[in-house]
């Protein structure tokens, strides 16, 4: 079997793994919470939109490998999913995981509500274990230029529609998806949010990019010492 044949499978049976972390968490977080004791749907967190994107890109990571397997070609749309994966999901999964494991190692109360009925585990997939598809991508994927421009106005860009729909929840239907969302004023919320698409936004995209150059320079340097 060659080199790049052996990359595929090992890439695949990875994806694979991550599909049943995926599926298992949307049966779970769908059908087996009843819908009557959900406090919001899923789809008002921006977790799980990250989610739902990572759910996405999985698949065709999926199928873009499986035709690669049985063709033997490689497929020259393959940097477009390291593009899509560097300048979007890596920022916006980073961006997730840092706002919420502060704000919870902080008080965990601001986040979880006390009656929660998700289990802890939960929160580990969805703000943790999603860290692992940037980490597999980066390694098999080849690396096009990186435009820190292009990736804090993609994820500033999604940062301001989810925002702009909390706001609207909050100010409308006096719900808010998070409970230290309540405990603010109007202006101390606009400055938080101001915070978080001017501050946050920016580290998470350049923590993107470090992310992925750190892997590439491992995998440079494993090709090096094995050839």
């Amino acid at each position: 079997m060659s080199n790049s044949k052996f990359s595929i499978l090992v890439r695949l049976a990875m994806h694979l793994g991550l599909l049943a972390m995926y599926s298992y968490t949307w049966h779970f977080t769908i059908f087996i919470v009843p819908a009557n004791r959900r406090k919001f749907p899923w789809y008002y967190y921006l977790t799980m939109w990250n989610f739902l994107i990572q759910t996405v890109y999985n698949l065709v990571a999926i199928a873009q490998a499986s035709v690669e397997l049985l063709s033997g070609r490689e497929i020259v749309q393959k940097s477009k999913l390291d593009d899509l994966m560097a300048h979007i999901i890596t920022p916006l999964t980073s961006f997730v995981v840092a706002v919420f494991w502060s704000i919870f190692l902080y008080e965990e109360s601001l986040m979880v509500r006390e009656d929660a009925i998700l289990p802890p585990w939960l929160n580990y997939i969805v703000h943790g274990y999603v860290l692992l598809l940037p980490g597999v991508e980066f390694f098999f994927l080849p690396r096009p230029a990186f435009s820190m421009k292009r990736a804090v106005l993609a994820v500033g860009f999604l940062g301001v529609l989810y925002l702009s729909f909390l706001e609207y929840k909050l100010i409308t239907e006096n719900v808010a998806f998070y409970p230290f969302y309540k405990l603010m004023t109007f202006d101390q919320r606009i400055v938080l949010n101001i915070f978080f698409l001017s501050i946050v936004a920016p580290l998470c995209c350049w923590a993107s990019y470090t992310l992925r150059n750190t892997i590439h320079i491992i995998k440079e340097q494993s090709k090096e010492k094995f050839n």
